[in-house]
């Protein structure tokens, strides 16, 4: 089986297509401003306050 690039692996996989491997992919892993904005904690603060 072909080796894809991590963007071809995602791509492929979000479409149903065969894969070498799953790809690793955390999709809220970083908020919009406008979330940001209503929750008031802003990046990267937010990653060293747990209160956040």
């Amino acid at each position: 089986m072909t080796e894809y690039t991590p963007k071809e692996r995602l791509a492929r996989a979000l479409t149903g297509q065969p894969v070498d491997r799953m790809p690793a992919v955390s999709v809220t892993q970083t908020g919009t401003v406008a979330q940001m904005e209503a929750c008031g904690a802003f990046w990267p603060e937010a990653n060293y306050d747990a209160q956040k």
